[in-house]
């Protein structure tokens, strides 16, 4: 296995590891919400989950599409050419 693969690799479990503590957190909020909104009067309640607690992966992330320059330093980092 080279540094390469196992970075891929270990890149990976962590980004399981960490999808896996927001699920649990998502269920926890879930519950709460729930139960919380049952104890309360109708006028009261909560609308949605994030009134009651937000998380740091609720924000909204900006996606844009990458440069070709981005891509090229990319590669040249790791010492390949993709394209």
């Amino acid at each position: 296995m080279t540094w390469a693969e196992y970075d891929v690799m270990c890149e990976g479990y962590a980004k399981e590891k960490e999808r896996a503590y927001q699920e649990r957190w998502e269920s926890v909020r879930w519950e709460v919400f729930h139960l919380l909104n049952v104890q309360i009067a109708k006028k009261d309640r909560l609308k949605r989950l994030t009134d009651l607690i937000r998380f740091p992966w609720d924000a909204k992330v900006s996606t844009r599409p990458g440069t070709r320059e981005e891509f090229d330093e990319l590669c040249r980092r790791w010492g390949k050419t993709l394209a």
